[in-house]
């Protein structure tokens, strides 16, 4: 995952829009886009504030860190479940069990 998609996803899970930030950062939006496409890279200092806004560490937007990846992807998949019914979990769980087995079948 680039450090582009790490910024995008971080600001997407929160829930922030690209204006948000922005305003609150003083950074112009066509910087904070070209962050998230991988077109420029953000200086130390605006890395430390974006970090500090999306509440993780600068680690997690410049390390390949796999620890990281699966912390955040499973912080996703907490919050979109949350709301979801026994029954709807249940079968999610179910789906993730295909999905498995399926994955093997590839290999």
């Amino acid at each position: 995952m680039s450090i582009g998609e790490r910024l995008r996803d971080a600001r997407e899970y929160l829930g922030i829009s690209i204006e948000t930030v922005s305003d609150n950062l003083n950074i112009p939006i066509k910087s904070l886009s070209g962050f998230e496409c991988d077109k420029q890279v953000p200086d130390e200092e605006k890395l430390g504030m974006l970090a500090q806004l999306y509440k993780h560490p600068r680690a997690f937007f410049l390390q390949g860190d796999e620890v990281f990846n699966t912390n955040f992807e499973v912080g996703i998949l907490a919050r979109t479940t949350a709301e979801l019914t026994q029954q709807d979990k249940k079968q999610l769980i179910r789906f993730s069990g295909v999905l498995s087995i399926m994955k093997e079948g590839e290999k």
